[in-house]
Order: C-alpha cells, then structure tokens, then sequence
C-alpha cells in the first residue's frame, strides 16, 4: 500500500487593514486571482517536484500518480480541479461559473 499527503493553505495578507482577509482574491475583479495570490501559486509550482519527497515518500506511493488517480501527475494549478496537484478553492458564497 501506498500513502500520500495534501496539504492546506490559508494565505493572509498581514499588511492590508484587515490581517484576517483573505489574500487570494483580486480586489476589483470578480472571480480573479490577485496578483500576490498568483505570486504564492508560482512559488508552491516552481518547488513542486522538490515537495515530492514530502507528499509521496515511498515508492508505492509514487506508482498510484498518475491521470485519473486524483493524484495530480503534472505541474499546474486549477479552480476546483482534483485532479490538478494545486487546487484553489472558492468561497460558496462568491461562486463564479
């Protein structure tokens, strides 16, 4: 058997009025990333086969990557995606379509 792990990030920005706020969505475009959020994205992307090691220690691990297994087998990041390695949630009350 196999084991891997996921992890969840909470990503606040401590330098607005309100260090609680979220820092993911853009200010003044509806559904958007803000630039900072995509900054954090392309940071977690660029060190994401070094994190390997941490998420997929064992070989048995690393077998069950790959299309289809929920596993996310590529570098990428998407909305609501579970098969995308990063996945961004959205709030259920700002859903956009």
């Amino acid at each position: 058997a196999g084991n891997g792990m996921h992890l969840h990030f909470s990503f606040r920005n401590l330098n607005s009025d309100d260090p609680k706020s979220n820092a993911f969505p853009h200010d003044t475009i509806p559904c958007a990333i803000s630039s900072l959020g995509g900054s954090f994205l392309e940071g977690i992307l660029d060190h994401l086969p070094a994190l390997l090691g941490l998420t997929i220690p064992s070989v048995n691990s690393f077998r069950r990557v790959g299309p289809g297994c929920w596993t996310g087998s590529d570098v990428s990041w998407a909305v609501e995606d579970k098969e995308s390695p990063l996945r961004v949630c959205i709030d259920p009350a700002t859903r956009c379509a």
